[in-house]
């Protein structure tokens, strides 16, 4: 049986705060750069906080949805493969059979997945059994 490959660890919200630091030490540069005391200069140092705290939201955003893009890719290319060699006609009836119950599992797996996300995203996390529950929280 071939070994799965480790997943990529999903967004860290600290990556998004460190950005959203970042953004806001670039925004007072260039606010001084500019000069504190005129106009668009004091805009940016009085709107850097609100302009930082959206970036680095914008910056979680943006790992999330790569996060999911790879995600949703990764069950496409693995299911497409299975559907491959279950419609290869070299393929032996008990290798098929194999690669039907490897789909169900893929099924079963990503709903289960999709359910304890549900789940986390409602607060309804005392529902997930402790095993799930401890790795929800090691990802976070």
């Amino acid at each position: 049986m071939i070994e799965p490959t480790r997943a990529a660890p999903p967004p860290n919200r600290l990556n998004a705060g460190v950005g959203g630091a970042g953004g806001g030490t670039l925004l007072i540069a260039i606010a001084q750069n500019l000069g504190t005391y005129t106009t668009p200069g004091l805009i940016l140092v009085y709107c850097t906080p609100a302009i930082a705290i959206v970036f680095g939201f914008a910056i979680d955003q943006i790992q999330s949805w790569g996060l999911r893009i790879r995600e949703q890719s990764v069950i496409k290319d693995a299911r497409k493969t299975i559907e491959r060699q279950l419609n290869d006609p070299n393929t032996s009836p008990a290798h098929k059979e194999e690669l039907k119950s490897m789909l169900e599992g893929l099924g079963k797996e990503i709903a289960e997945n999709k359910l304890i996300q549900v789940r986390t995203v409602f607060g309804r996390a005392q529902d997930i059994p402790a095993v799930e529950r401890d790795q929800l929280l090691d990802a976070d």
